[in-house]
């Protein structure tokens, strides 16, 4: 069951397009990310976006999530 779920969830966040404010943080605050292109920077992109929409994060204190 578990398996299917996470798939599903996979499916579902690859169909979506990369959020342009991930971007600008990632400008900001990610140095190796400015030196990324083409591929590297699709795939970089491509599974963060999995990462983050198939996993759970909850705020310690006061870092917002």
């Amino acid at each position: 069951m578990f398996f299917a779920v996470d798939w599903v969830r996979r499916a579902l966040a690859r169909r979506e397009p990369f959020p342009e404010a991930w971007r600008m943080v990632l400008r900001k605050h990610v140095p190796f990310y400015n030196r990324l292109r083409g591929g590297e920077l699709a795939r970089f992109e491509e599974k963060l976006k999995v990462f983050v929409r198939t996993k759970h994060f909850e705020e310690i204190g006061r870092a917002h999530v």
